[in-house]
């Protein structure tokens, strides 16, 4: 309900103010600063423009041709091209060294799942422009395992995998493998956010045994990932971390189920949090847990189409075992 109640109060900011108006409010939310009145209008120009897509798009939300709306978002002062960019190659789908997998055939899912409501799921966070969302989707994973088999609620450091798992052919803030975080974590663990905190840019590995709080005792790949198996793995185990296609649409997501099908067969750039699972108005839904901030998408989750199957997020989701 309360979804309802704020669609068009989005819709209504994006038509009744000036495109200066949202631009200076934009700049405010968001602290945004330019380096010179060149750049700032050059962003202002790229902001119309976005603001001309998010009209056009949202108008045929209104006559239900699509089933989610847009917003001004963080990223609505760059370009589709530079959002695109700044997606690619920060994730990759790689064989786990130690992993073993899992037939979720046959085990039957309740109609709808959301592990938010049960304190598996920590608070949302914002990798900023580090590309490392490979090591949020892996400290989520691990942090709703934690809490799951030994009810400790504690934030991990996706700082250590950026700085100390590049042995492991992770790249730090230019892209990585959920798998290959999670061989680090096998090996050496992972400490608290708390003591290990995150700066946003790559730095040298300095982490301390002394504050290693979690190690992983194997991990497990859904093996030929289904639907009906995807929804039985996050329903029985919890969150998973999943590699996904990252669509451009999403650069101005707000709300509602992500429907666009041009992502379909395209490899996966981004890495997730899958939380849960539902259905609204006879459409069903993935809940999908982003590292991009709560001021983006639905507090910084977004709802993702289950079927048909969109953004390949089939293509490799896997879980810790703690």
């Amino acid at each position: 309900m309360k979804i309802l109640l704020v669609i068009p109060l989005i819709i209504v900011a994006t038509y009744g103010l000036s495109d200066k108006k949202q631009w200076e409010s934009f700049k405010i939310k968001y602290e945004k600063s330019f380096e010179s009145y060149l750049e700032e209008r050059l962003r202002f120009q790229i902001f119309k423009s976005n603001l001309k897509r998010i009209r056009e798009h949202n108008a045929n939300y209104d006559k239900g041709e699509s089933s989610y709306y847009m917003g001004v978002t963080k990223f609505a002062d760059i370009t589709q091209d530079e959002f695109k960019n700044m997606l690619d190659k920060q994730v990759s789908v790689k064989p786990i060294i130690n992993t073993k997998s899992k037939d979720f055939s046959g085990i039957t899912a309740p109609e709808s799942v959301d592990w938010r409501t049960t304190g598996a799921v920590l608070a949302v966070k914002d990798q900023g422009t580090c590309g490392a969302c490979w090591s949020f989707s892996s400290t989520g994973a691990l942090e709703g395992q934690n809490f799951l088999k030994n009810n400790i609620s504690i934030p991990l450091s996706e700082q250590e995998l950026i700085d100390c798992s590049n042995l492991y052919n992770n790249n730090g803030c230019y892209g990585g493998s959920i798998n290959y975080a999670f061989d680090y974590v096998l090996d050496h663990g992972v400490s608290s956010e708390e003591s290990y905190p995150y700066i946003a840019e790559a730095d040298r590995c300095h982490r301390n045994s002394s504050n290693i709080v979690l190690y992983a005792k194997n991990v497990v790949a859904i093996a030929d990932a289904t639907i009906d198996k995807l929804k039985s793995a996050v329903a029985s185990v919890g969150p998973i971390s999943v590699p996904v296609s990252a669509d451009v649409a999403l650069q101005l997501y707000k709300g509602g189920i992500f429907d666009e099908t041009d992502c379909s067969n395209a490899a996966p750039n981004h890495a997730v949090l899958l939380v849960g699972y539902g259905n609204e108005n006879g459409k069903d839904y993935w809940i999908i847990k982003n590292s991009w901030g709560t001021k983006w998408g639905e507090n910084g989750f977004y709802r993702l189409q289950t079927n048909p199957v969109i953004c390949a997020i089939l293509n490799g989701p896997v879980y810790p075992e703690v």
